[in-house]
């Protein structure tokens, strides 16, 4: 994993320099948080050791080009089968490798869909999404997310792009999240506009004030503007059942339009 750079240095006037690294430089510089000692011996043969802790933040902890991400057979994005036949994935039957996500977590940075004919019942699962992520649950297609955590990356809560609910003439998408499901870090946890694709690469999801919609002088992107988009326009709708579910750290949790029906 790629992590920041910090550069240790102390007074150039010693004669020797002896780091706990084994470095025998003037500056040393280290990417792996610890304690770092170093003695330090001037020209009379005279010693001292001091020490210095360097600390890795939460960003440097999880950027998302240093984060493996699970690939669909060499591809970022994931397609349900459209068989109609219920497909449950949980932790010892699931499209990524069948991986236990109570022991190791699931790294997504891809679309996963739900196609017309798709049928899945995603249970007892912890996803967390990079800033491509999301959940597409297109017209004819159907998704329980039952005791499920779905999130941006940990522990520094970059947001995913979230999930989507869609609807087309009187074929609509069928979404239920139930049963202690936690949807955390989403630009928008639940909408049934088509938003567009939205660059989070470099937005933090901590947002502590939400900023008004005719103000875009955030300094990553102008938010307002996902709900200007002319695709975001456009008729949405869907099926969308909600219980015992919460959302957490959302830029919004609930965006609905078009025809929605919510239970």
């Amino acid at each position: 994993m790629r992590r920041a750079t910090t550069t240790l240095t102390v007074n150039p006037t010693f004669a020797t320099y002896a780091w706990s690294t084994g470095a025998t430089t003037q500056s040393i510089s280290v990417n792996t948080a610890g304690t770092y000692t170093v003695t330090v011996t001037n020209a009379n043969g005279c010693s001292t050791t001091t020490a210095a802790t360097v600390s890795v933040t939460p960003q440097e902890l999880c950027c998302a080009a240093d984060v493996a991400f699970y690939s669909f057979a060499g591809q970022p994005d994931y397609t349900a089968s459209s068989t109609g036949s219920l497909q449950t994935w949980n932790n010892a039957t699931n499209p990524f490798g069948n991986v236990n996500t109570n022991n190791t977590n699931v790294f997504v940075n891809g679309v996963i869909a739900i196609p017309s004919g798709a049928n899945v019942l995603m249970q007892n699962l912890r996803i967390s999404f990079g800033p491509r992520g999301m959940i597409v649950v297109k017209p004819g297609g159907s998704l329980i997310i039952n005791n499920c955590t779905l999130t941006g990356l940990q522990p520094c809560k970059t947001m995913w792009q979230g999930i989507r609910l869609y609807k087309q003439s009187a074929s609509e998408g069928i979404l239920s999240l139930e049963n202690n499901t936690l949807i955390a870090n989403a630009l928008v946890g639940v909408s049934t506009q088509k938003l567009a694709y939205q660059p989070l690469e470099t937005i933090a999801a901590n947002i502590t004030t939400i900023p008004d919609f005719a103000n875009t002088n955030l300094s990553t992107i102008a938010l307002a503007d996902i709900w200007s988009d002319p695709i975001v326009q456009t008729t949405g709708g869907g099926l969308l059942t909600l219980n015992n579910t919460t959302f957490s750290d959302c830029f919004q949790s609930l965006n609905l339009a078009g025809e929605t029906h919510l239970t």
